[in-house]
């Protein structure tokens, strides 16, 4: 059994976190969910607009990654083409951490097909992303308060690297 499957019996001595999970439920279901979604909406037709006119700059194209394939992780400038204004690459986040492995050499650990999203306790397909050995998120991202300690591998999109014969 995952542990993803229980994760909402996990650590939730603290009674401020169960009053946090019990409002998320409630707001998830109140007319603030539709207002979202059709945020969502405006957000994904300014998105399409924007991919058609960053249609001119090529991209790099995607490769058939394999495990123990060894890869090369692109330059900052050859990214930054890939990424739209949120550091993003078809919804694939670009972390600030990963810049630093930009030029250096690493070896495919595995393809991702499917992984789960926790927000929204769902299965998703993935698209040209890979985990790369020794990777791993640090936790320091600035986004986690206090810091995440979970050591989570990163997604590479396959754009953002270069296969090396």
């Amino acid at each position: 059994m995952c542990q993803i499957n229980t994760i909402n019996e996990m650590g939730l001595d603290d009674p401020s976190l169960k009053i946090k999970k019990h409002f998320g439920i409630t707001v998830r279901m109140s007319g603030i969910f539709l207002f979202i979604r059709e945020i969502r909406k405006f957000k994904t037709k300014k998105m399409i607009s924007q991919k058609e006119d960053a249609k001119d700059t090529p991209s790099p194209p995607a490769i058939d990654l394999k495990p123990e394939n060894l890869v090369r992780v692109r330059s900052r400038e050859q990214i930054l083409q890939t990424l739209d204004e949120n550091h993003k690459l078809d919804g694939c986040l670009f972390m600030e951490e990963m810049w630093q492995y930009c030029g250096s050499q690493h070896k495919v650990l595995k393809r991702v097909n499917y992984f789960f999203d926790e927000r929204g306790a769902k299965l998703y397909k993935a698209c040209n992303i890979v985990l790369l050995e020794g990777i791993h998120c640090s936790g320091k991202q600035g986004t986690f308060l206090p810091q995440c300690d979970r050591n989570c591998y990163v997604f590479w999109k396959e754009k953002w690297l270069e296969k090396i014969e």
